[in-house]
């Protein structure tokens, strides 16, 4: 399966009716993230950030709820459906395929927030490039994975497996230092990386 042909499986994928997150998983995970970037990086409020892969917008509402300027790209289908959603965000909603697309510069991006992204890319190493050419320098990244190094590897491209190791390489070859590393506790043994663009 070519590039394409699994971008358009991925928006059939994701074009769902909940989008694979359910009310119950974001109450229950409500307040976690924020306070997760708010404690591992430094950022104020007003402060510009990204959610690549924003979903049905739930970051992206907290974060500007919590007085960060917000915004989230995703595939065009998931794009229409944070945008019904969340009305009042509208114009905070980017579609964007990762696969083909670069990061959109609305602004240069103080923080780019990637929660369970990665390992859905077939690129998923060029990530870390496509990140740092939408930050300045000194910009932080947090990105999460549920595929933990004790995680069995899965079969399908659906989720690439992504090791804690590979994680850290493919970001400090895309010009970040890692600030730090760690378990997410709420994934099940998934991993988070922080790092900075230098």
């Amino acid at each position: 399966m070519d590039e394409v042909e699994w971008s358009k499986v991925q928006e059939m994928i994701f074009s769902g009716g909940d989008f694979g997150v359910s009310e119950k998983e974001t109450k229950a995970h409500e307040g976690h993230y924020l306070q997760a970037i708010e404690k591992d990086m430094e950022i104020e409020k007003g402060d510009s950030i990204i959610c690549i892969g924003c979903n049905d917008g739930a970051h992206v509402k907290e974060f500007c709820d919590a007085g960060y300027d917000t915004y989230g790209i995703d595939l065009p289908l998931v794009i229409e459906n944070a945008k019904q959603k969340r009305p009042e965000l509208a114009d905070r909603f980017i579609p964007c395929n990762l696969e083909t697309e670069e990061i959109p510069k609305v602004r240069e991006w103080k923080v780019v927030f990637a929660k369970d992204v990665i390992e859905h890319l077939v690129n998923w190493a060029d990530l870390p490039r496509k990140m740092s050419a939408a930050q300045p320098v000194g910009g932080m990244i947090w990105v999460a994975t549920r595929n933990g190094d004790n995680d069995p590897k899965p079969e399908t491209k659906h989720f690439i497996h992504i090791t804690f190791v590979t994680l850290e390489f493919i970001f400090e070859q895309g010009g970040y230092e890692v600030t730090r590393q760690y378990t997410d506790p709420l994934s099940g043994g998934g991993q988070i990386l922080v790092a900075r663009r230098k």
